[in-house]
C-alpha cells in the first residue's frame, strides 16, 4: 500500500500539477440532487449497459443484487464516465487488478482522485490520478457506491477543504512539508490511501464511510473485494474497465477482483 511504484506514479499522476479538481463554491453551487435508491441506480446502470453495447449481469451476492459491468472499449468507458457525473452522487472506489499494486482510488463528481504520499515521508496529498476514465492494458475494478445527497454533500465538503489545507502543489516545497492534507478529511494525518476513505464520516448520524457500506477491511485490495462481495445494497454495481472480457454469469459466487 505505502510503497508507490514508479510506473504507476508515472502513468496515474502525470496530470496532478496540471489539473485543478474544483471542490470549492463554483462546484457547491450546483443544484442538489434527488435521492437514488440503490434499486434505482442498479436499474439505470443496467440500462446504460445495454445502450452501448456492454457485458453485463445482475447477481445476487450475499442476498443483495448487484449489477456487473464490463467496459472493454473507449466509448463504453466514456459513458461510465459521462453517467456518474456530479448529479449522481455517486462514489467509485477503484483498484488497478494487477499483482504488486495496492492502492484505493476514486471517482467522485466526475473527478479521478487518490490520496497520495511522498516516499520517505508521512505527508499526503489529494491528486488527480487521470482526467478521464480509458481503457489501459490493466483491468480497472470500480465499486459504485450509491450516496444520499446529505452525505456526497459532506464528502464534497471535506475534498473542497483538503483541497484548500493543502494548497497549491508549487508551494509544498520538495518533501510537501509546506502544502500537505492534515484534517480536510476528519481524522487528522494519521491515514492511508484506503483508511481515509473508509474512516469518513459522512453519515447523517456521524457513519463513516464503511459503516455505510458494511466493510470492515482497511487494505487496498481487501477494501475492493469486500465492496464487490459484502451484503449491502449501497454498492449496487461493479465495473470493470480493461481490455480483458469478464466471465460474467459463469460462476454465482464468483469473484471478479483479485482472482
Amino acid at each position: 500500500m505505502r510503497n508507490t511504484r514508479l510506473l504507476f506514479r508515472v502513468t496515474l499522476f502525470a496530470l496532478a500539477t496540471a489539473q485543478a479538481l474544483a471542490w470549492g463554491p463554483a462546484a457547491t453551487a450546483a443544484p442538489a440532487a434527488t435521492a437514488r435508491t440503490p434499486a434505482r441506480s442498479r436499474a439505470s446502470l443496467e440500462r446504460l449497459a445495454r445502450s452501448n453495447n456492454m457485458a453485463s449481469y445482475t447477481r445476487t451476492c450475499n442476498g443483495v443484487k448487484r449489477t456487473y459491468v464490463n467496459a472493454t472499449q473507449p466509448a463504453q468507458a466514456q459513458a461510465l464516465m459521462q453517467k456518474y457525473n456530479r448529479a449522481s452522487n455517486v462514489l467509485q472506489i477503484c483498484h488497478i487488478n494487477r499483482s504488486g499494486l495496492s492502492h484505493s482510488m476514486a471517482i467522485f463528481d466526475g473527478k479521478l482522485v487518490h490520496f497520495q504520499y511522498l516516499n520517505g515521508t508521512r505527508n499526503w496529498r489529494l491528486r488527480p490520478w487521470g482526467n478521464s476514465l480509458r481503457v489501459g492494458r490493466d483491468d480497472l475494478h470500480t465499486a459504485l457506491i450509491q450516496l444520499k445527497p446529505s452525505e456526497a454533500g459532506r464528502l464534497r465538503t471535506m475534498l473542497a477543504a483538503s483541497e484548500r489545507e493543502q494548497g497549491p502543489e508549487h508551494a509544498a516545497g520538495p518533501r510537501w512539508d509546506n502544502g500537505k492534507v492534515k484534517d480536510g478529511m476528519g481524522r487528522g494525518r494519521y491515514f492511508d490511501c484506503t483508511t481515509v476513505w473508509t474512516g469518513a464520516k459522512i453519515g447523517d448520524r456521524g457513519e463513516t464511510l464503511a459503516n455505510l457500506v458494511g466493510v470492515s477491511s482497511t487494505t487496498p485490495r481487501g477494501f475492493q473485494a469486500a465492496l464487490e462481495n459484502n451484503a449491502n445494497d449501497r454498492v449496487f454495481g461493479v465495473c470493470v474497465v480493461g481490455p480483458t472480457p469478464q466471465p460474467f454469469g459463469n460462476n454465482p459466487t464468483q469473484q471478479l477482483f483479485g482472482r
